[in-house]
């Protein structure tokens, strides 16, 4: 491989990894915190408009940060793969111009929501409805960048042609190719992942302050003190048990979803779905591969609902083809922390006697990290598993990428720039909690 190539797929991989993890917090707070005043105006309940105002602090500083990488990302399309850029850009045009509206109207009412707090008042039902075109911004901008992503695994809606020795697209229904076969089942699966790591997030920080505080519990016990605040104890349960119904709901929504995902990549990608099964030949009963072990009949239950559904192997396409094998095990560790981010809550809700112990504590702050473990695992699938194409039979990667020198300068510099915006971002955070108030 090109030296350059591989730096630029480097540096595009770690800003898109960087930028996804503001992102998917930018999806998913708008909506914790409009349930939290919700819920707390319905039971008039004070400590849910706090939880409510106190994230939406939060709220605001990682809109920001997304809005920068995210601005990096689209600077890198264009320095990187202008390839792609003059290839795609009638098709993706439609959804990109759109999505500028959606960011604007977040913006918008970001800015009035958290300005208004005190002018309209905690339980006002005018400040909550404000909180609405928030979380339709959001989603629509999470909609419309994925479509893009659905586009390039499975452009719609073009006729091209061999110009001049070149792939064009001559022409397009922008329509079409922004609402095509994939997006439903990616737009799904990966908005209500969002949503589901946000909630195990934040049970997560809900934790923290349940850990020490209740470490300083046990210290005032020993010094006769007055120790922990039960009025702090109470806001930070209610938070919890608040966080992790949320977080049940959507990992639960992430598995149905899933399913369907993989439904979809047996009739549409199934090169994608024998590399991401190691599936060596064409087979009906074909068998699931988990980390070694072989359950019988697996695969073809899964995506046709009987051992008799026949399920394209990678014998079926040519091996220059194939997508790297890691994306197999990748697979693997996504969907056995599915299946732990579904298992934590449910132990929570029925274990009342360690629902506080240190062990309960530990397997919802390893929830947190699993959940963005996965989003990440999750696209990392979607992008190698179509290598080595950029747009899925259409494009290769190697076509699409700049013939300008030098990328790996800039490859090794930017991340320490994101390491920089990073702590910022966190310092920022850390130092407004530390002095007004926790969250």
């Amino acid at each position: 491989m090109n030296p350059d190539l591989l730096w630029g797929r480097v540096l595009m991989g770690d800003t898109l990894g960087f930028h996804i993890l503001f992102a998917l917090l930018g999806v998913g707070i708008p909506l914790l915190v409009s349930l939290a005043e919700l819920i707390g105006i319905v039971r008039r309940d004070g400590d849910f408009l706090q939880f409510a105002r106190r994230w939406s602090f939060a709220m605001g500083v990682l809109f920001v940060v997304g809005a920068i990488s995210g601005t990096i990302v689209a600077v890198e399309f264009f320095m990187l793969w202008p390839g792609f850029v003059a290839f795609a850009g009638p098709a993706i045009g439609l959804p990109m111009f759109l999505e500028v509206f959606a960011f604007f109207i977040e913006a918008i009412f970001l800015g009035i929501y958290l300005f208004t707090w005190d002018r309209w008042g905690d339980g006002s039902w005018r400040h909550w409805l404000t909180s609405l075109p928030i979380i339709l911004g959001s989603v629509a901008s999470a909609f419309l960048i994925t479509t893009v992503n659905a586009f390039m695994n499975e452009p719609s809606g073009i006729v091209t042609r061999i110009v001049g020795g070149v792939q064009k697209i001559v022409s397009v229904n922008p329509w079409q190719a922004m609402f095509g076969p994939a997006v439903l089942p990616e737009t799904s699966h990966s908005i209500v992942a969002y949503y589901a790591t946000t909630f195990f997030v934040a049970a997560a920080i809900c934790v923290l302050a349940l850990w020490r505080r209740r470490g300083a519990a046990v210290a005032a016990r020993m010094s006769a003190s007055s120790g922990a605040d039960p009025v702090t104890m109470r806001y930070f349960s209610k938070g919890l048990l608040f966080c992790l119904i949320g977080a049940f709901v959507f990992a639960l929504a992430v598995g149905f979803t899933g399913d369907n995902s993989a439904r979809f990549l047996a009739s549409h990608e199934p090169l994608k779905l024998a590399a991401i099964e190691q599936l060596p030949a064409t087979e009906s009963y074909a068998p699931l591969r988990f980390f070694g072990v072989r359950i019988p009949d697996g695969l073809s239950e899964l995506v046709g609902g009987t051992p008799r559904t026949v399920v394209k192997g990678l014998a079926a396409f040519d091996p220059a083809l194939w997508p790297p094998s890691f994306i197999h095990w990748l697979f693997d560790a996504m969907a056995t922390t599915g299946f732990f981010l579904v298992v934590v809550p449910v132990l929570y809700f029925l274990g009342r006697r360690w629902r506080r112990s240190r062990v309960m504590f530990l397997l919802i702050i390893a929830a947190a990290l699993a959940a963005i473990f996965s989003v990440e695992a999750g696209w990392i699938i979607t992008e190698v598993g179509r290598q080595p194409f950029v747009v899925a039979g259409l494009l290769k990667t190697a076509a699409a990428f700049t013939p300008s020198a030098g990328v790996v300068v800039i490859a090794l510099v930017f991340p320490v720039l994101y390491i920089v915006l990073a702590v910022i971002a966190l310092w920022i955070l850390i130092c407004h909690y530390t002095r007004h108030a926790p969250l």
